[in-house]
């Protein structure tokens, strides 16, 4: 009996961490003009991200642009670039995401949380890019869908506050874009810290 408990507590270390292993956080974002049938001009590909069209907006999937990660992220803070071309002015609809992971035999994907901090914005209007900036009830302004238990402080890479989002717990706003003017978003995103 001692070495069957032995053996199941080698078999749980190792499963632990093969699931951590297997987690691999990634970048994940999605933009939307449909609001405002706003063409996303899909960018060149760029080192460590890729882009694709929503397939599953149909019709409308020109109006939107799915950016996700290459590679996967650890507790170092990467930097990331994209650019794309609006067709019109109006607004863009910026989600960001976490990604899924379905360990093997189960059932239902688990929601991977990613952190994003410091978005620098050009060729179009982005407030509050590093979460500074909070209601009294401790939620970003202008990100909608944000809750208090998503905006973590200490390890962040621009000032003393960063995000925290998953697959469930997307945040998003609105970029004020130009016709035909290029936007590029520079942007910094790392795994879910460990001490938390």
């Amino acid at each position: 009996m001692k070495i069957f408990n032995q053996l199941f507590c080698l078999f749980f270390i190792f499963m632990s961490f093969q699931l951590k292993a297997d987690q691999k956080p990634k970048v994940s974002i999605q933009l939307s003009g449909e609001k405002n049938q706003i063409i996303i001009n899909q960018p060149k590909t760029q080192s460590k991200l890729r882009f694709s069209k929503m397939d599953w907006m149909k019709e409308k999937k020109k109006f939107t642009l799915a950016v996700n990660g290459t590679d996967a992220l650890n507790s170092q803070w990467k930097e990331y670039t994209f650019t794309f071309m609006p067709s019109k002015e109006g607004k863009v609809q910026l989600t960001l995401l976490g990604t899924f992971h379905k360990p093997a035999g189960a059932q239902k994907p688990l929601s991977i949380l990613v952190c994003y901090d410091s978005f620098n914005v050009t060729g179009a209007q982005l407030k509050n890019t590093s979460f500074e900036s909070l209601n009294p009830k401790g939620v970003p302004f202008w990100w909608w869908g944000a809750s208090t238990d998503q905006i973590l402080s200490n390890e962040a890479k621009d000032g003393q506050k960063f995000i925290a989002v998953s697959q469930n717990k997307r945040v998003s706003q609105n970029l004020i874009v130009k016709a035909n003017q290029l936007v590029t978003i520079k942007f910094s995103a790392r795994s879910y810290p460990q001490s938390i």
